[in-house]
Formats: structure tokens, C-alpha cells, sequence
């Protein structure tokens, strides 16, 4: 019977420690995240909006996104925003 309890309870154990645990998400505009971008160029984007939230891109939280992390795009996408925000 000792045996069984201790069965069951690893069983208990190994079930509770496999939930998952959905991440909520704090982000205000979650339904505007996949907007397709403008080139003015290969190497910059072409900004059309500018935020009215005096606390974007200040925070961890609430971080300029630029996309690009399915297509490997990330870190050119990263230079395109820099570039859009340096050049006239």
C-alpha cells in the first residue's frame, strides 16, 4: 500500500509541474504588432506615425518592436529604425 501512495503522489507530482502557464501581455496596441513596414530604402524604414505615449521606447516594457524575428530580420530591422530616426 506504501508503495501505491508513493506512486500516486510522483504521479501528482510530474502532472502539476508539466501546466502550462499562459504569459499575459501588457501590451497596449497587441492588435496593431503586425503592421507591414515601408522601405524608403533597403537600409531604412519610412516612419509615418509617431506615438503620442511619452513613455515609448523608454522602458523594457513597453520597447520599440521592429519585427522581423520569424524572417531572421531582427537586428537589419533594428539598424532600419535607427536609420529612419537619424536620416532626413
Amino acid at each position: 500500500m506504501k508503495k501505491y501512495a508513493i506512486l500516486f503522489a510522483l504521479t501528482v507530482l510530474l502532472i502539476s509541474c508539466g501546466s502550462k502557464k499562459e504569459v499575459p501581455s501588457n501590451k497596449v496596441n497587441a492588435e496593431n504588432k503586425n503592421v507591414a513596414q515601408i522601405l524608403k530604402d533597403s537600409n531604412t524604414f519610412l516612419i509615418t506615425e509617431i506615438s503620442t505615449d511619452k513613455t515609448y521606447g523608454l522602458t523594457p516594457e513597453n520597447a520599440v518592436e521592429v519585427g522581423g524575428s520569424k524572417e531572421k530580420e531582427g537586428p537589419r530591422n533594428e539598424r532600419r529604425y535607427l536609420n529612419a530616426l537619424t536620416r532626413s
